[in-house]
């Protein structure tokens, strides 16, 4: 977590100070599989307030989950996922959202999870 000093003079020339704490937000996005064979890698798709998809991020075949922390405070995001190999991708699972809140001055995580069964 980073911290930025803000200092100011007040009245009688005394020094107040402030510290603003930089708030890091993250989606988890964690997928459970089926049956799915021949895939290598997975792809993860967001959307950011209903606009259009793009893709976020890849991952290793084996490993289920992808972190963004790419987040800001007060909008939707909706992610997705597929099973890629050598010829391509297939077809993203249902998308699940979460919204996020204004930040409080600590860290807020939020977990979405989707199962799949590519």
């Amino acid at each position: 977590m980073k911290k930025f000093l803000i200092a100011f003079p007040l009245l009688c020339g005394l020094l107040y100070a402030i510290a603003a704490h930089a708030v890091t937000i993250t989606a988890t996005v964690a997928w459970t599989v089926g049956t799915a064979a021949g895939h290598t890698s997975w792809s993860v798709q967001k959307t950011t307030d209903g606009g259009a998809p793009v893709e976020v991020g890849t991952t290793a075949a084996a490993t289920m989950q992808f972190v963004d922390s790419t987040l800001t405070a007060n909008h939707t995001y909706t992610y997705a996922v597929a099973a890629c190999n050598t010829f391509g991708c297939g077809a993203y699972t249902a998308p699940v959202s979460t919204t996020t809140n204004a930040p409080t001055g600590s860290a807020s995580g939020v977990t979405v999870t989707v199962t799949t069964a590519p």
